[in-house]
């Protein structure tokens, strides 16, 4: 639910993320508590914020790589190798502006009225 949010449109995000952040910088945390807040801001800032994890096609049929991905990726708790496999889930967000013969347009403009940060990606903090 979180993936595709910005915190201008939920302040739930901030706080999510900066959970994460504390447990990953806490050094009395388990490891197992340490390892899923790691996992869980990486699936979160999957392909730099511009992908979700599906096993829907657009059509609104079932992706047979994406649920044998998300099934896969469950069973990392046996096998940890088997985290890779997510990545069969993760469906590319994009704009595509196509004409009436499906070419790309040389001249392309969208206007949206929403403010920018609605769609800003998660703030990557540096140490």
């Amino acid at each position: 639910v979180l993936q595709q949010t910005s915190e201008a449109r939920s302040p739930s995000v901030k706080k999510f993320k900066d959970l994460l952040v504390s447990v990953i910088a806490d050094k009395h945390q388990t490891i197992l508590a340490k390892s899923g807040a790691i996992l869980a801001s990486g699936i979160l800032d999957a392909g730099g914020g511009n992908v979700v994890v599906s096993m829907q096609s657009r059509a609104g049929f079932m992706k047979m790589g994406g649920a044998v991905g998300i099934m896969m990726f469950l069973q990392h708790w046996y096998w940890y190798p088997l985290q890779p496999f997510l990545s069969l889930a993760f469906s590319p967000t994009m704009f595509i502006g196509l004409n009436k013969d499906f070419d790309l347009p040389t001249q392309f403009e969208v206007t949206c009225n929403a403010p920018p940060a609605m769609f800003a990606y998660h703030k990557v903090e540096e140490k």
